[in-house]
Parts: C-alpha cells; structure tokens; sequence
C-alpha cells in the first residue's frame, strides 16, 4: 500500500484517467473528491463488498427500476390512446411490483 501525505485542495493521480483530490479536512473525516471517467464505478468500500457479495440484489434493483419506467410508459400510451386493457396491465404489474418490494423489505 502506498501511503501519502497531502493537503486540502492537493491530489494524486492513478494511471492517466482517476484523480483523487484532498477537499476538506475534518476532526474525524477526511473528504475527497475522485474524478474518473463514466465507465469506471467508484464507490465506497463498504458499498464495493456489498455489491459484489450480492450481485442478486444489484439485479433486482435494475429490474426494478425498469419496471417503474415501463409501468410509467404504459400509462401513458394507455392515457394516449385509451386504453381500459393497457390501464389493467399497469394496475397487475404496479400490484406485482409492490409485492416483490414488500417480499424484499421483510
């Protein structure tokens, strides 16, 4: 592990892409700021263990973020053109999609 010394509004530089600047100092924290390109995840530790021990939880919240945009698009082609099936379908999957989400908060 590399070990640095630096102060507010100084940074380091990983490879070409990813600097990590020292933005505030604190009693109890340290806060940095890291920029790197779009295609690289930067997260937090703790956060990096849990998505990578959980990789099914990571799915479930993209499928469920797919599923309220696609509930959100039938209702308004079912606003647009008035339709009493498409209206149907947005209440089963909006009923579906409450039941999963109370399943994966219990």
């Amino acid at each position: 592990m590399l070990v640095l010394r630096r102060q507010r509004g100084e940074a380091i530089r990983i490879g070409d892409r990813i600097t990590v600047t020292v933005c505030s100092l604190g009693p109890n924290a340290v806060r940095l700021g890291v920029e790197a390109p779009e295609e690289i995840r930067v997260d937090r530790l703790e956060i990096a263990k849990h998505r990578t021990a959980s990789p099914v939880v990571e799915a479930s919240t993209r499928l469920e973020r797919l599923c309220h945009r696609l509930i959100g698009r039938l209702r308004g082609l079912a606003a647009q053109f008035g339709c009493d099936c498409t209206l149907e379908m947005v209440r089963d999957c909006e009923a579906e999609l409450q039941e999963i989400e109370q399943r994966g908060a219990a």
